[in-house]
């Protein structure tokens, strides 16, 4: 562990729980009886890994960001739509509904003390800051936002993470660069104030197209990126530095059989999920096992489990006990409204074995999920393909077997949702 953790920590505060999975976490600090929860989830696997929900930012009011791309006007800014939460989880739009973002938001994560939330747009190459008021209104920082160094016009992947041990975010911008494709991961250090500085480097590339963000493990020491390599897959490994810039691991990437579209974590930080979308002639979606040594590589641990033709992961939670996993997914990618949460029990060795009922569909195309508190948020809209269609935020309790209860539904004003960010008291 680096010493840098230790100023996210007050000597009151203890942790007492941890949920993590790729893109998703949640985590609870305990101080003078009340916790706070942070939880921000996108629409690529493994957006915005681990967030710690720590500072002094208590709050007695939960809240909901969800950003949009304008559909009407891809080339006009997009918008965060604003949300309270209520008692039986269901989402009533603030006095303020929406604010503005940069063109075409493709991903939005909140900070880890709740007190800023971020958004990174793939249409003007930037990303928008946001302080969180009082009320849970979003007011822009000053700059309102900042160009990222990565950013060029073939990207067309634009992906928030930020690790949960240090005040540091990452966004993977990727797209076909030329005749190869390239990945880019831009670095940024939060400020007290809560804007963005560039590391020193202020980013690092791998040769793979990467759909999805990068994925910090449970310590903040090491980060992973899931990318398309040579008509296969890759993960490509990090260690995290000192001060948040990410330096490749001797064993710098490891062969996968498919591209990978996401990574996910098991809350004992010992197992790894690696998300890919058509595996063999079939083209199955996959979930695979992989442990993490002690050095921070990832090894095969156990068979995949496929989820079947044509069906391409989005999204895989495990619940803190380490015995459920939700694997959200879409059938035939965006190319219908048609998408699923599909249940597992996970084995000592880290296998997933289907629940019954085995899955539970959804009202429209999925696009994020992440648990806060006993529940499970699912978010999901109309595909961007096939156009038509509501968005829609619906709450699922969780059972002491891993079992999911339908507690409510909140259809939202977001014409094309492209993630959400959870900031509020537990």
């Amino acid at each position: 562990m680096k010493n840098r953790r230790l100023v996210w920590l007050r000597p009151s505060s203890l942790l007492t729980a941890a949920i993590v999975s790729g893109c998703i976490a949640v985590w609870c600090i305990t101080a003078c009886d009340t916790s706070v929860v942070v939880v921000s989830f996108n629409s690529n696997p493994s957006q915005g890994s681990g967030i710690p929900a720590q500072g002094n930012g208590l709050r007695s009011q939960s809240y909901a960001y969800v950003a949009s791309v304008n559909s009407q006007d891809p080339t006009a800014a997009g918008a965060i739509y604003q949300y309270s939460i209520n008692a039986d989880g269901s989402l009533s739009p603030l006095h303020v509904p929406s604010v503005p973002t940069g063109v075409d938001p493709r991903s939005i994560i909140a900070d880890p003390t709740g007190h800023f939330v971020y958004t990174a747009n793939g249409g003007d190459g930037t990303i928008s800051e946001f302080a969180v008021g009082a009320d849970g209104g979003l007011t822009p920082l000053l700059p309102a936002s900042i160009l990222l160094p990565g950013a060029s016009p073939t990207a067309t992947n634009f992906s928030l993470s930020i690790d949960p041990a240090g005040p540091y975010v990452y966004v993977v911008v990727s797209g076909p660069n030329g005749s190869q494709p390239q990945a880019v991961v831009d670095q940024f250090s939060i400020g007290p104030n809560g804007t963005l500085t560039p590391l020193i480097p202020a980013s690092v590339s791998v040769p793979g197209l990467a759909s999805g963000a990068l994925a910090i493990d449970l310590t903040g020491a090491y980060a992973y990126l899931g990318a398309a390599v040579d008509n296969a897959g890759a993960v490509f490994q990090f260690a995290i530095g000192a001060q948040g810039a990410l330096t490749p691991l001797p064993s710098a990437s490891v062969s996968t059989p498919a591209s990978v579209v996401g990574i996910a974590f098991a809350p004992s930080g010992k197992t790894a999920y690696v998300l890919s979308d058509c595996v063999g002639t079939s083209c199955d979606g996959s979930v695979a096992p992989y442990a993490i040594a002690n050095t921070g590589v990832l090894g095969p641990a156990g068979a995949a489990t496929l989820t079947g033709s044509h069906v391409n992961p989005v999204d895989l939670f495990v619940d803190g006990s380490g015995a459920a996993a939700y694997l959200l997914a879409n059938f035939m990618g965006v190319d219908t409204n048609s998408g699923s949460i599909y249940l597992y029990t996970i084995s000592g060795a880290g296998e997933l074995t289907p629940s019954k009922p085995s899955s539970i569909s959804l009202t429209g195309a999925a696009v994020a999920q992440s648990a806060f508190g006993p529940d499970l948020y699912v978010l999901t809209g109309p595909s961007s393909v096939i156009g038509g269609g509501v968005s829609h935020v619906a709450t699922y309790s969780i059972g002491n077997q891993g079992e999911l209860t339908s507690v409510s539904g909140t259809q939202i004003s977001a014409s094309e949702p492209t993630g959400m960010a959870l900031v509020g008291a537990h």
